[in-house]
């Protein structure tokens, strides 16, 4: 009878230990998930080039123009190639490696070519107080600071 009560409270005691190691290796092998990378920040035209400053763990940016995505792995975009007068919603984000990161959110900017790119605008610079290149203005739609 002894040795039936000694063995119950061993079992009881394993079994016990059993749950509690299934309970910590839980908890500390729980994944959670793919991060998603912050946003470009200090987004800026200088001339006819857009600018952005890197973003950790990014692979490479996606800069898009009329909804047409275009990829690259520099930090700037040149947009000298849109001549035909008018408004251009541009968004540039950072492409994370679809495991550990996720894409950013985008930044939008909206961008206007003045008859052909030949007018000049005396409105200030949004991003670093400077005047803009002639017949070209932009502003930021969305800040993405967080």
């Amino acid at each position: 009878m002894k040795n039936k009560k000694a063995a119950l409270i061993i079992l009881a005691a394993v079994l016990l230990v059993a749950v509690l190691v299934g309970i910590i290796i839980a908890a500390t092998s729980s994944e959670k998930g793919p991060e998603r990378l912050a946003s470009p920040k200090n987004v800026r035209m200088e001339g006819t080039v857009l600018f952005w400053n890197a973003v950790e763990n990014a692979t490479e940016y996606v800069v898009c123009i009329e909804n047409e995505e275009r990829r690259t792995a520099r930090l700037q975009y040149g947009l000298a190639s849109l001549t035909e007068p008018g408004t251009y919603t541009i968004a540039v984000y950072a492409v994370g490696d679809g495991e550990a990161y996720l894409n950013s959110d985008p930044v939008e900017i909206s961008y206007t070519v003045k008859n052909g790119g030949t007018n000049i605008s005396n409105k200030e610079d949004v991003f670093d107080n400077k005047q803009p290149t002639e017949g070209l203005t932009y502003t930021l739609l969305e800040d993405s600071t967080g």
